[in-house]
């Protein structure tokens, strides 16, 4: 948004938790490839939850297990697809599943975190990027989260099955990876 045509021509990648569909009316670019990475619901709701509750700490702040799971365990990862990308949903999807499925299905590249290296290297190998990849662990400490993965999985039922159909492994040619 803030940059016009010309500085937006030399940039290839678009990336963020808040890019949509506005993202890429922005880009004008025919060749543009759409890329997500989803995560395991479980480690994804811990792993919000803690940093959650260390940004609420640093602002003398308190987020209990309970609200955070009220508000934030719900098939987010879901129900953020289909609010940011809802021009690409399929006219005919009803569920909340069939809707945000439809959503990636058109996506060029669907990774997941757990299985990004084996997912990413053909695409870097067919681009001619290295493969090497590096991954930092950037929290430092684990707040224990008292629900157990069998409450959590219930809260995000449609995210599991999401992740089910995306993290499907599957042989890719690099110039496209979606298990959809």
């Amino acid at each position: 948004e803030e940059m016009n045509q010309s500085q937006r021509a030399g940039y290839r990648v678009v990336q963020g938790h808040g890019v949509n569909e506005s993202s890429i009316d922005l880009m004008q670019d025919p060749e543009m490839r759409l890329m997500v990475v989803l995560r395991e619901p479980v480690g994804l709701v811990r792993s919000r939850y803690n940093q959650r509750f260390s940004a609420a700490k640093r602002k003398d702040l308190e987020v209990t297990p309970e609200n955070f799971m009220n508000k934030n365990a719900n098939n987010n990862t879901a129900h953020l697809v289909v609010k940011a990308f809802p021009a690409l949903m399929d006219p005919g999807a009803t569920t909340l599943l069939d809707q945000a499925s439809s959503i990636l299905r058109k996506f060029n590249y669907v990774f997941t975190t757990e299985n990004m290296g084996a997912q990413l290297s053909p695409m870097l190998r067919a681009y001619g990027l290295s493969e090497k990849i590096e991954r930092k662990r950037v929290a430092e400490h684990k707040e224990p989260f008292p629900f157990s993965d069998a409450d959590i999985k219930a809260a995000n039922e449609v995210d599991q099955q999401l992740y089910d159909i995306f993290a499907r492994p599957i042989t890719s040619d690099g110039h496209s990876h979606n298990a959809g």
